[in-house]
């Protein structure tokens, strides 16, 4: 289950209060040898998304990137979000480190 950790979730709060009407989309932002590159967006709801409640948040999933945000850690660093595998995911320094 995608996760939001304490700090990210009062950043995004604040943000979600100065855009009214909006939610908060997980994107696919691109495809490497480590796996999907996720990131976040405002939007509006579509027919096709899912959408989950996590850690009072509302997040919406379209059937893209659905699959992709089980076991995923957003979190607020310094002045922006990152997203992280819980499990600390990747294979290594360079797209060489996967199967070696």
């Amino acid at each position: 289950m995608l996760t939001i950790t304490d700090e990210a979730k009062a950043e995004l709060q604040n943000v979600l209060e100065q855009n009214p009407g909006k939610s908060l989309r997980l994107v696919m932002a691109g495809f490497g040898c480590g796996g999907p590159s996720l990131g976040l967006t405002l939007d509006e709801s579509n027919d096709d998304d899912t959408q989950q409640n996590i850690n009072d948040i509302d997040v919406l999933l379209d059937p893209q990137v659905v699959r992709f945000a089980d076991d995923q850690v957003i979190h607020f660093v310094q002045d922006g979000f990152t997203i992280t595998p819980k499990d600390g995911g990747g294979c290594g320094s360079s797209c060489g480190g996967c199967g070696s």
